[in-house]
């Protein structure tokens, strides 16, 4: 299994030489200009990071396999997509907390048995917010879904084969969506090879 080295004094990090904020979009957004010392001595002036809050992607499946999607229109895209239920975690909120929110918000459904399918930034370099992504398994319907977003969705149950063509055929409209659906598919094929017929 990988390591993670998060000692900053390891001689591969960048060190950050000066940092200014050249836009405050807060809550949303803010970008940074840093300067930055590479490990071999050489200097980068005017790199840009960006901040953007955390957020969660969970890919729940029902008591009888069927996965829960949104489908509707997402503005990163600009078109209608399929997409997984998902939104920013509020500050001090535990992650875990903030999916477990957001499925019953945007679905109505709840679920007791929770999986971290991991922790990712989604740029290597610029940061851009990190994903905490969640598979979410026995979802049961508690009420109705009210998300107060200024999203128009519609719930929708699919087989997981057909989740993963939908990917293949572009019809998920993002990154964060697409790599939640592929660990899930990795760890619920896993299971179903070792399980004995």
């Amino acid at each position: 299994m990988p390591t993670t080295n998060d000692d900053p004094a390891d001689p591969r990090y960048w060190r950050v030489r000066r940092r200014q904020l050249a836009l405050n979009a807060d809550p949303w957004l803010r970008v940074w200009q840093e300067d930055l010392q590479l490990p071999n001595g050489r200097m980068v002036d005017g790199f840009y990071t960006v901040d953007m809050p955390d957020y969660v992607v969970i890919v729940a499946t029902t008591t009888d396999d069927a996965i829960l999607t949104l489908r509707g229109y997402k503005h990163g895209p600009r078109r209608v997509c399929t997409s997984l239920p998902a939104g920013f975690i509020e500050p001090g909120e535990d992650p875990l907390d903030a999916a477990r929110r957001e499925l019953r918000e945007e679905t109505g459904y709840a679920a007791e048995e929770w999986e971290p399918l991991g922790h990712f930034v989604n740029d290597g370099n610029r940061g851009s917010g990190s994903g905490h992504l969640y598979l979410a398994r026995g979802a049961t319907p508690i009420g109705e879904p009210d998300s107060g977003d200024l999203e128009t969705v519609t719930v929708e149950l699919r087989s997981l084969n057909d989740l993963l063509r939908a990917a293949l055929d572009g019809e998920i409209g993002d990154i964060p969506n697409a790599a939640a659906l592929g660990l899930a598919a990795v760890r619920l094929n896993r299971e179903s090879e070792s399980t004995p017929n």
